[in-house]
């Protein structure tokens, strides 16, 4: 039987959430689906009218002991998925919000071709197309001209690895679309998943992709359907916090998949406490959190690569 699992995975997101709910109920899939909620051991707990919601739509609620970030959380809800063998499997975050025909969209196309494993829709933000999908592996030239303030100093490297100069209507291969909304094929889960959860927040599209190429499975592109993403999540309402997160992820990312020395990732790290300084101008959850920063990353450079995220 034809089945997609969607997972939303939920932090203190629950009003997000529940649209998120509303919007694939009311987009109205062909295909039959079953929707999952996996709550990170959010620290506020839905009532007893969000609970009859979710049970009055049919949704599977999760509720995980402890919040060991995106990948932890959602290999819960994959795990689920495919023990209900669902032959597709959606991945979103709670602030996403579906259009008629994205889910049978991507089914559809998915299923095409034997070689696809991971497929993602256009993301809208704001109205305009979130350019978010890279086109090739996240090497350090990607890090330096394609996610710090040096892509204005050197733009073919950012332009090649978010395909900016590329039509946007257009569907075509990538090598790893944007984790806040994807469908992935069960043959394909089953060989890349669970996924690393050695990263808490960023970086996992980075190595989705790289386990897509390894397996042999192709990441597609699909703009002819979309999403929007609101960007009001649970990352947005602790942004100090999702930054120190983000920073270990990029060390453990840099040491684990790019095999990198801590020399080597020096530089990046330097331009990211500068980043870092810089936001500490306006937001005094930066000032706050500045301490602990520079002592969390710093002792990244040291840690054991399987001590991540533990």
């Amino acid at each position: 039987n034809k089945m997609v699992g969607i997972i939303i995975l939920n932090y203190n997101t629950w009003e997000e959430s529940k649209e998120c709910i509303k919007s694939i109920i009311s987009s109205k899939p062909q295909t039959d689906y079953k929707i999952y909620l996996v709550d990170n051991n959010s620290p506020v707990t839905c009532d007893r009218d969000y609970l009859l919601f979710l049970d009055e739509s049919g949704v599977v609620f999760i509720a995980n002991k402890e919040n060991r970030g995106y990948a932890a959380g959602n290999n819960v809800g994959i795990k689920r998925a495919l023990q209900d063998e669902c032959d597709a499997i959606v991945i979103c975050n709670s602030d996403i919000l579906f259009n008629e025909g994205t889910i049978d969209g991507l089914y559809k196309r998915l299923f095409k071709d034997e070689k696809i494993g991971i497929i993602g829709p256009q993301v809208l933000y704001k109205g305009r197309p979130d350019h978010i999908t890279r086109y090739c592996k996240t090497e350090f030239p990607q890090k330096y001209f394609g996610t710090t303030f040096l892509r204005h100093f050197y733009p073919s490297i950012n332009k090649r690895y978010y395909g900016l100069d590329l039509p946007e209507d257009e569907e075509r291969f990538c090598h790893d679309v944007s984790g806040c909304c994807f469908m992935m094929k069960n043959t394909c889960a089953r060989q890349i998943t669970p996924l690393d959860e050695h990263t808490f927040l960023f970086e996992e599209e980075l190595i989705m992709g790289i386990r897509c190429s390894e397996n042999g499975y192709k990441v597609l592109y699909y703009p002819y359907v979309n999403v929007i993403h609101n960007h009001s999540g649970s990352t947005s309402k602790s942004a100090s916090f999702s930054y120190i997160k983000g920073t270990m992820s990029e060390l453990y990312y840099c040491r684990r998949y790019l095999n990198a020395n801590s020399l080597q990732i020096i530089p990046l790290y330097l331009i990211r406490v500068m980043s870092y300084i810089r936001r500490m101008l306006t937001d005094a959850g930066y000032r706050r959190d500045f301490r602990k920063y520079l002592t969390t990353t710093i002792k990244g450079f040291g840690m054991p690569i399987e001590s991540f995220n533990s």
